[in-house]
């Protein structure tokens, strides 16, 4: 049992005035909610027609960039993974012309772009998460403890916040009761606080308010890094062992690609997500840190350790444009986790520090060595070729023609591809086909040591400037003013040529456009979308079965149900839902739907 969370940017390219985030976020909705069936999700979001969700992240912060996420109906194969991803492809562009035209009717022509891309231009994470149901259940004690924990952080973060907002409601309510006394009153008491106290009066509740959540983030992240070691070894520790050093060099043929500058001679890393894995489990609560294995579900159902099937969150996988690279990523990860489940174990891969390693072999590439708990030294394509070497003895009674017959042939053909021709993985994976795009203009340039210098720079004064400042009329007097005397000093050498920092700067810029453009979903496509429709990149899934997979749900998982329901719903707010139930409000009924693979 599968499932692909992915998150996509939302951006506007106008032609005249941008539309504000309040207009450009509810013109999307508008148009989701027009393009076919849906009922509202209980922990917010909708649910579409064909049984999966989307949801608005990043709402309320003003300095996010919009963020929408698309969560694919429940799968029971990575071929059905695929088929989803491509619909939400398909439903994007009919959502950005649709948005287009509203938003074109309040004056702001323009176009709507989603980014499935891994960072936002502010340097911010994005990416993807991978759900499986696995079959999983640890010694009772191990399970009644892993339980126990996340029920007391469960209620812990709940008293936290249930504090909070008493407190700020008691606050709004007193200071609302001194305003209406001071501005009517005559008594001699409140003349004395006004005279006394006239700036309290005037206090910014709306900055105190942000204080104050702050504040609150700043506790519920302290309680959660105390709890989360104790409560990742409980839950997950026996099955991440083994499982973690596959995903650490999964990598190879996953990786979605990124631009880095730390002043490395080679910029590209394999994943985006690898630099920000700062530890093994982790509940995603807004921290700076990504975790590689998210614990927030159990926190939020303590009870699902005691049940054998159990929801396991990857969160430390990019988003893919490759469908080569998707499937073998989601069809890999599958067999290893059915191995493990039947008792399968793997010693001698198990690396002394997994998350290090995670962002060694972004950084090194496939000939990363990763030092094992053994004191052994393998690299990342020799331990894929063991985990490969052992899944073809564990099925070696599937037929070719199987899904595992067909993951395992093509899990061989990529890692001989990686090894002995490089240049064939074109189309396939994501950083190799980014990398030898970027490899065109680099070169026509300079090379990767030059463009890596130049990027440290451009990196440093665009954090410097406004949001809304653009770097194509960023001169070296402007860079100069923005690093002042000490970072002139450090990057005098690169500002010394004019012509050359003018190259480098519109080098920069190109090379920002194109990693951003092949990750580009909209209504007359990205990069990527261009090149597959033009035949030059490999296409696993038709347009017509994408066009279909809009509003059709699973046939073999609960998604068919779910879909059936907002279907026959007459009105949209008389159906809520969430992936394990449905209610009808207007029959007062409640279907709960705890197995996945509950069909119609």
């Amino acid at each position: 049992m599968l499932g692909l969370e992915t998150e996509y940017l939302v951006a506007f390219v106008p032609l005249r005035s941008p539309p504000s985030r309040w207009l450009l976020l509810n013109s999307v909705e508008e148009a989701i909610l027009k393009l076919g069936p849906a009922c509202e999700a209980e922990n917010g979001g909708y649910f579409l027609a064909n049984g999966g969700a989307v949801s608005f992240e990043s709402r309320r912060e003003r300095r996010d960039n919009p963020v929408l996420e698309l969560a694919t109906p429940e799968c029971t194969d990575p071929w059905q993974i695929l088929r989803y991803v491509r619909a939400e492809e398909v439903l994007l562009g009919r959502v950005a012309a649709s948005a287009e035209r509203t938003l074109r009717r309040h004056g702001h022509p323009g176009r709507v772009v989603f980014g499935r891309s891994n960072t936002d231009w502010l340097g911010r994470t994005l990416g993807s998460q991978e759900n499986y149901w696995i079959a999983w259940r640890d010694p009772w004690g191990r399970a009644l403890a892993g339980a126990a924990a996340a029920g007391s952080l469960a209620l812990v973060l709940a008293c936290v916040d249930a504090f909070f907002f008493l407190a700020a409601h008691a606050a709004f309510k007193l200071s609302a009761f001194v305003r209406r006394s001071l501005r009517g009153g005559r008594n001699g008491v409140y003349l004395g606080l006004l005279r006394a106290g006239g700036r309290a009066a005037r206090l910014p509740l709306s900055r105190a308010g942000v204080w104050w959540q702050g504040l609150q983030r700043f506790i519920r992240q302290v309680l959660v890094a105390g709890v989360e070691p104790v409560l990742g070894r409980l839950v997950l520790g026996n099955l991440t062992r083994d499982l973690a050093p596959f995903l650490a060099t999964r990598q190879i043929f996953s990786g979605g690609g990124a631009l880095q500058f730390d002043g490395t001679a080679a910029p590209l890393r394999l994943s985006a997500r690898a630099a920000r894995i700062t530890r093994l489990w982790g509940v995603s609560l807004g921290q700076r840190g990504k975790a590689a294995f998210d614990l927030k579900p159990f926190v939020r159902e303590p009870l699902s350790l005691l049940r054998r099937r159990k929801r396991l969150c990857v969160a430390g996988a990019d988003s893919l444009m490759c469908e080569t690279a998707r499937f073998l990523s989601m069809g890999t990860t599958a067999l290893v986790l059915t191995m493990l489940e039947e008792g399968a174990r793997f010693p001698e891969a198990r690396l002394s520090d997994p998350v290090r390693s995670w962002r060694r072999v972004s950084a090194c590439g496939p000939h990363a060595a990763l030092r094992n708990r053994d004191t052994r030294a393998r690299t990342a394509l020799e331990i894929q070729r063991l985990y490969l070497g052992r899944a073809m003895m564990h099925f070696a009674g599937a037929g070719e023609d199987s899904l595992a017959g067909q993951v395992l042939r093509l899990w061989k053909d990529m890692l001989e591809r990686i090894e002995n021709a490089p240049a064939s993985l074109w189309g396939r994976v994501d950083w190799a086909t980014k990398k030898m795009l970027l490899d065109g203009l680099v070169f026509s340039h300079g090379d990767w040591k030059r463009y890596g210098a130049y990027g440290v720079l451009f990196d440093k004064v665009r954090r410097r400037l406004p949001e809304d400042a653009p770097l194509t009329g960023i001169d070296r007097e402007t860079v100069r003013l923005c690093l002042g005397p000490r970072g002139v000093r450090a990057f005098a050498p690169l500002l010394e040529d004019g012509e050359e920092f003018a190259r480098q700067r519109a080098l920069y810029l190109a090379a920002a456009k194109l990693n951003f453009g092949l990750h580009e979903i909209s209504r007359r496509g990205g990069y990527h979308q261009q090149l597959r429709a033009a035949g030059e990149i490999p296409a696993l899934i038709d347009e017509e079965d994408a066009a279909r997979a809009v509003t059709q749900p699973p046939a073999s998982t609960r998604a068919a149900i779910r879909a059936r329901a907002i279907a026959l719903a007459r009105d949209r707010s008389d159906v809520r839902a969430s992936w394990d139930a449905i209610s009808v409000d207007s029959l007062k009924m409640r279907v709960t739907m705890r197995d996945p693979l509950l069909t119609l």
